[in-house]
């Protein structure tokens, strides 16, 4: 099995890291922005050239080249996390969603036309008469205005356009024809007849052919307009009017200008079917609906009369970034580029918009580096508001780096930290504390010296840090950059200049990890402790297609022993092996232990295969899991879904699985059994801990699709066990006594120092007891290694404890009784 499974892997290896790339050719215009100074290149003691350093604060005028991008990036990257839609083709949804405005912006002209999106900008087209020439305007969603304007080189009214390579194809409905126009210098190079002829409106392209729009027919065609397919959708079309393709599920999204709806079509079959259709904004019951186009998550659209475009929810979103600055950080745009690139949509936002800005649609708040300690002062005023809206799940990323001049120091920072503002040879040298973590791994792999001699790599390091996890520090090991939960939500900060190492010489990509981590929001946070390869899909599909799963993490237990910090900051770990752990027995401690202050663990085939592919340590004993092994082997035989608890949480929805690697398993005592395949071996099962963590045992194989063994709904069902995980923790004080284990009596429900508590037991045994606060730590402990049978007592000391609720537990073997006191002082 290990080597079929080893070769699997390497081919899937192979495959999710190839992707397709294209050339983007670039148009540029200069811009004078006003700017604070940046430091200037000094040469600092043992460094590189560095690219910072002190400067006056004198405002100066630099030469910014923008560029406009004519095709769409096709992006290259293994990231697991990219942002990614379930599809629903084959199915007919109307009205699936609200389809949300979430802005809108006046034009400078009507009669506005077609549209696209070409990477960066969204080009509208109006046409002025049939005789004339139709005038082309660059639309600049970031800052919502017109920012270019120039004349189509032909005479014609124009319609639908769309772009591949260098090249602006575009619908002359006056002549029948689709032309092609460089981008470069604007000019015609050549015609070819439209599908359709004077019918043909709409058009789009998929970065390699064109759709084009023809009243009641779609036409597929390549760049010389030779017909690929058709698809006729007049049973639900009257007359379109312009055409956006949706790369995320290769759907088309058209206007209508008989029912002024706009719809989603699937054509990936002989016939296209209709998805959706939803009447837009701009009242286009009295207008026409217009121009349509789709900028890798939202759609823009544009209705005729109106001078004005609106930019829907297309629904794909998982994640929404609200990025926070002044000015561009160092002079670069690198956050916004790596957006772009990614399809994460995004919305700018001023020091002034804290404390009123709605946030309630992002997921995640970005705060650029090198801003104004204005920028400072407002986060630290508004540190409450921005604690409401991380703790109910929001992610907050501080990139804090500035100037002297301009620096935050001893400012309150959300999550009560601060920082120590140090241009010095400390900061040019910066460790990876954590070398598994995502943000050192995705999606580029980060090495150490990348991060040093960036002139200043660190503007300094992060103090007042408490339940923080560090992933970088200083040579002095002080945080530049952490993350800490705070709620449902969460926060990373740093000192590094993270996007001048993205936009200058050193070309370090850490700011993308950094950018793309927790994007998606923080509740539930799941890590994957996996002795195999990453499965990048799987983990990926957790995150983007159930609402429930936030984050999923991958730490590879080949090469590395989770420490228990790795896992505090986790909701539930999942455990599996295909390989060799690098300590099976430190692992399974360690997730004992984490289970023992409250949290979730979740063990995989083939946890219980034995020797020496098997997880071991306490985490696989009977007291913790719900299974053992009598036997120590699998299976290797394909089985189907079979007996199972249709109104427990973890089968929700679940009626089809299949397994081949399935390992052989009994029940441990204290345990319950969900789920069963139809030999009769054991599917799914759970103990609670008496902390209040739970104990998962999933006999599965959780690998991607194209190594795995399973069929069906492996996907769901990993979800549900993950989400009952995270959400089952919790101290049970409800429980029933056992009939030979019972608690008899407390001193009493409120103690201000010293207590006792009298149980009884039938037979002579080992009792535990210990004390929890309300999150699930322990806070107090006693062992009797030797309770004789009948009635016993057992004092214990609360005088250290603070006032509040706390929890008594007491164990026995796999039986707990749990009882409630509250402390006063």
């Amino acid at each position: 099995m290990k080597r079929l499974l080893y070769i699997g892997g390497l081919v899937f290896l192979f495959i999710s890291l190839t992707g397709a790339t294209s050339m983007n050719a670039p148009v540029e215009f200069t811009q004078t922005k006003k700017v604070m100074p940046i430091p200037k290149k000094v040469k600092s003691p043992n460094t590189l050239n560095s690219a910072e350093a002190i400067s006056t604060n004198e405002p100066f005028e630099i030469t910014q080249t923008k560029k406009l991008p004519i095709t769409p990036k096709l992006i290259e990257s293994p990231n697991p996390l990219t942002s990614g839609s379930s599809g629903e083709k084959g199915m007919t949804i109307y009205n699936k969603g609200p389809h949300t405005t979430l802005d809108s912006f006046d034009l400078t002209q009507t009669g506005n036309n077609g549209s696209e999106w070409n990477g960066r900008y969204i080009y509208i087209v109006k046409s002025v008469s049939h005789s004339d020439s139709s005038i082309v305007q660059v639309f600049d969603p970031e800052i919502g205005l017109v920012v270019d304007e120039w004349k189509m080189p032909f005479i014609g009214a124009c319609m639908g356009m769309a772009f591949v390579k260098n090249a602006m194809y575009v619908v002359d409905w006056t002549n029948g024809y689709i032309r092609k126009v460089s981008m470069i210098t604007q000019s015609l190079l050549t015609t070819y007849t439209a599908p359709g002829g004077t019918y043909a409106r709409g058009l789009t392209s998929d970065g390699v052919d064109l759709y084009v729009g023809v009243a009641d027919t779609i036409y597929k065609t390549d760049t010389l307009t030779n017909v690929i397919d058709s698809w006729y959708i007049g049973s639900f079309c009257t007359w379109v009017m312009d055409l956006a393709y949706a790369g995320r599920d290769e759907t088309i999204w058209l206007t209508d200008d008989g029912t002024r709806q706009i719809m989603k079509v699937d054509i990936s079959g002989p016939s296209a079917v209709q998805l959706e259709a939803f009447t837009p904004p701009g009242n286009p019951g009295a207008n026409y609906v217009e121009g349509i186009s789709f900028d890798g998550s939202d759609l823009w659209f544009n209705t005729y009369n109106l001078a004005r475009i609106y930019r829907l929810d297309g629904e794909y979103s998982h994640s929404r970034i609200a990025l926070f600055q002044e000015h561009e950080p160092w002079g670069y745009r690198s956050i916004k580029d790596i957006l772009y690139d990614s399809g994460i949509p995004f919305k700018v936002f001023g020091m002034d918009d804290m404390g009123s800005a709605n946030l309630s649609i992002y997921t995640k708040a970005i705060v650029a580096s090198q801003q104004d300690r204005e920028m400072g002062d407002s986060i630290a005023t508004y540190k409450t508001w921005w604690e409401n809206w991380v703790s109910n799940g929001g992610v907050l990323e501080i990139n804090g780096a500035t100037t002297t001049f301009e620096t935050w120091e001893g400012l309150i920072m959300p999550g009560d930290f601060s920082c120590v503002n140090n241009l010095s040879t400390l900061q040019q040298f910066i460790d990876i504390v954590s070398t598994w973590h995502p943000m050192v791994n995705y999606p580029h792999y980060i090495f150490d010296d990348s991060l040093d001699n960036w002139g200043y790599s660190s503007h300094g390091y992060l103090t007042g840090l408490s339940d923080h996890y560090t992933v970088l520090s200083d040579t002095l090991d002080r945080p530049v950059l952490a993350i800490k939960r705070l709620g449902d939500g969460g926060i990373i900060a740093t000192q590094m200049t993270l996007e001048h190492g993205w936009g200058w010489m050193i070309n370090c990509p850490i700011l993308e990890n950094v950018v793309k981590y927790w994007q998606y929001g923080v509740t539930d946070n799941v890590l994957f402790v996996y002795a195999d390869l990453d499965p990048p899909w799987l983990r990926n599909t957790l995150a983007t297609r159930y609402p429930e799963i936030k984050n999923v993490d991958y730490m590879d237990v080949r090469f590395y022993t989770p420490l228990l910090k790795d896992l505090e900051i986790y909701d539930a770990v999942l455990a599996h092996s295909n390989y060799v752990f690098y300590d099976p027995i430190a692992t399974g401690d360690t997730l004992a232990v984490y289970v023992d202050l409250g949290g979730n663990v979740i063990t995989c085939g083939v946890c219980w295969y034995g020797s020496p592919f098997g997880l071991a340590g306490a985490i696989m004993d009977p007291a913790y899991n719900p299974f053992y092994t009598p036997t120590g082997g699998n299976h290797y035989s394909t089985a189907n879904l079979g007996w199972y608890d249709a109104g427990h949480p973890m089968m929700d929805g679940i009626t089809t699985f299949s397994e081949f690697l399935r390992d052989y398993l009994a029940v441990s005592p204290g345990a319950d059994t969900v789920a069963k395949y139809d030999d009769g071996e054991y599917l799914l099962g759970y103990k609670k801990n008496a902390s209040g963590g739970v104990v998962v045992g999933l006999n599965v194989f959780p690998q991607d699709t194209l190594i795995g063994s399973w069929t069906g709904q492996m996907v769901r069902l990993m979800k549900n066990a993950l989400h009952y995980a995270a959400t089952s923790a919790g101290i049970d004080i409800e429980e029933e006594d056992y009939a030979d284990f019972r608690i008899l009596e407390i001193s009493g429900s409120i103690l201000r120092d010293k207590g006792w508590l009298k149980y009884h037991l039938n037979s002579p045994g080992k009792v535990s007891f210990r004390i929890f606060d309300v999150s699930g730590r322990v806070v107090y402990s006693k062992n009797l290694e030797h309770s004789v049978s009948g009635r016993n007592t057992l004092d214990f000391n609360v005088s250290r404890l603070v006032s509040g609720p706390y929890f008594l537990h007491l164990s026995s073997g796999y039986r707990g009784l749990t009882r409630k006191i509250i402390v006063v002082r």
